[in-house]
């Protein structure tokens, strides 16, 4: 059994969006085999019945990143500012490609957009594992990544096709269908009626919709439309222009409170007796980037509910229209085609009975359970990524420059337990990139985690990089890229390694020679004369100014470098 934190940026409760949902369910299918704490920044105030070991906490403005080392593993969203290093194995969730599906947003400002992409391409450094929600949002991620420097020897050689780095995890629904309860249609419930499942937001097309639905009732076929979701359950959440588009359009047809019905926001436990009284669920975008790299979240309500659907053709859900005969995928802003497709849903019996056939085919294969495979996975032996100790792009190796060391291997220290080892060095000049340690593993496969941190001689941790133990190689040299670091105050660093998931047997040591003259390090809190072995370089002076640069500009606490 692990100890799991889920994160995410969204409002837990009785209302919830998409990636709220995402997270509440995650945490519930882990639950079953961990401990879990599932943490947001704020809840509603409202109860949810949750697993034994399934915990709601509220982080404010923040997550306590360095409260973290009691986890096993942490999940975060894409989108999550992590400002701060996490010490276990980080599982980033890439389901929703929010780069691509906020650009239509009347309120994003450039400055906006590059906020959220350095916040994403951090996250991209930084993950161990990533999991998204298609085939083809992962070739998309996978370039992404290969942009990062992601895609290199290590990952290749860990796994060839790149599992080991990037799984699939679509959003999933609960494998029983919903239950009967009590709701009241806003509207005549004896006419057919759609279901906007969701909010309004700038990407989608309510416009074509809300036609199409005047159109079909001028046939003399009365049909509803109701908009679950107008008002985001977050209340950080700013209201989106389309919202109001779609209302102004519906007052000026004379639909609203007659066939078009607009809801706050459906509580999540009860979105389900919603639906089932729906003729059909309905989702209509624009033609955009968005749109092929999509997920539409509520769609899979709607297969859940076991309703037919008619949604824009373009992203993999009308592929699925297309394949299992569950509903209608249409063109884009084609009012004529959303209007035909309305009324042959509401008038053929025999085309509603095959698209529900084709439903109960699809629904077996989305269970949550089924879904998150590559994620319980993960955390049943979550590990640091093959590459954790790779080379800044920036930084490539001819540019480092060797500025001394102790390399005489005499004799190897005891086994790294505790509190590991310690040893001051002095850094002869600034820019420091590269730190090797040439460890010894007694010629043993050696389990459990390694941590090789850098501080300054005020105690403060500057850079801390997690490090597999069973990838190291008896008496070799491993490489520990940096950053690099600005001027020290001092000229001295301290240099600590310690270890977890070790044991006497168990463990790893360093080569070191005793034989330096005003030398001392320390193994498991007992003190040797002597060095360890290690070799420093910096980086080209180009780089060493730019390092110079940013240390001076850097915000208070640590960073880490793992590209």
């Amino acid at each position: 059994m692990k100890n799991i934190l889920v994160l995410t940026g969204d409002m837990i409760g009785r209302r919830m969006a998409g990636p709220a949902i995402r997270a509440f369910e995650m945490a519930r299918v882990l639950a079953s085999e961990h401990t879990v704490e599932l943490s947001c920044p704020e809840c509603d105030g409202s109860p949810l019945e949750l697993p034994e070991s399934m915990t709601l906490t509220a982080f404010g403005n923040e997550p306590q990143w360095a409260a973290m080392h009691r986890f096993d593993t942490v999940i975060i969203p894409a989108s999550m500012h992590v400002d701060a290093h996490i010490e276990p194995p980080v599982l980033v969730d890439l389901y929703d490609p929010y780069i691509l599906s906020s650009l239509p947003r009347t309120d994003k400002s450039p400055e906006k957009q590059i906020e959220e992409l350095l916040d994403l391409k951090r996250n991209l450094q930084r993950g161990d594992f990533f999991v998204c929600a298609s085939q083809r949002q992962r070739d998309f991620w996978l370039g992404m990544l290969a942009a990062e420097g992601r895609i290199n020897v290590d990952q290749f050689r860990a796994d060839p096709h790149m599992n080991h780095l990037i799984g699939l995890a679509p959003f999933g629904i609960d494998p029983a269908p919903p239950k009967h309860g009590e709701w009241t249609f806003p509207g005549n419930a004896d006419e057919p009626w759609l279901g906007w499942g969701g909010g309004i937001w700038d990407w989608f097309d309510p416009l074509t919709l809300i036609r199409a639905v005047d159109q079909v009732n001028r046939r003399n076929v009365p049909v509803n439309l109701f908009f679950m979701g107008t008002r985001h359950p977050n209340p950080r959440m700013t209201n989106m222009a389309m919202a109001a588009q779609a209302r102004n359009l519906a007052d000026d047809l004379g639909l609203t409170g007659r066939s078009v019905f607009f809801g706050d926001w459906i509580p999540y436990e009860q979105r389900g007796t919603v639906l089932r009284a729906a003729h059909a669920g309905v989702s209509c975008h624009y033609p955009h980037l968005e749109t092929r790299f999509s997920f539409r979240t509520r769609i899979l309500d709607y297969i859940w509910a076991r309703i037919p659907f008619i949604c824009t053709d373009g992203d993999v859900f009308g592929e699925l229209c297309h394949e299992r005969s569950c509903g209608f995928a249409l063109p884009p802003e084609d009012v004529n085609a959303w209007t035909d497709a309305i009324f042959q849903l509401v008038t053929d019996r025999e085309l509603l009975a095959r698209f529900q056939t084709g439903l109960d085919s699809v629904a077996a294969d989305l269970s949550w359970e089924t879904v998150l495979k590559s994620v319980t996975d993960f955390c049943r032996d979550p590990h640091p990524a093959p590459d954790a100790t790779r080379v800044p792009l920036s930084v490539s190796t001819n540019q480092n420059l060797y500025m001394g060391g102790c390399e005489t291997a005499v004799k190897p220290a005891g086994e790294i337990l505790g509190n590991g080892l310690i040893q001051m060095i002095p850094i002869p000049e600034s820019g420091l990139n590269r730190i090797d340690i040439k460890f010894a593993t007694y010629g043993r496969t050696n389990t459990g985690l390694g941590f090789l941190d850098v501080h300054d001689m005020h105690r403060q941790l500057l850079v801390r990089i997690p490090f597999d133990l069973s990838a190291l190689e008896d008496n070799q040299w491993r490489s520990f890229y940096l950053g690099p670091i600005g001027h020290i105050d001092s000229g001295r660093i301290i240099l600590q390694i310690t270890t977890r998931g070790t044991a006497p047997g168990n463990a790893v040591t360093v080569w070191t020679d005793p034989g330096v003259d005003s030398a001392t390090f320390s193994v498991n809190r007992v003190r040797f004369e002597g060095s360890v072995n290690y070799r420093l370089y910096r980086c080209s002076e180009t780089l060493t100014g730019l390092s110079t640069a940013i240390a001076g500009k850097k915000k208070r606490g640590f960073r880490l470098w793992r590209m």
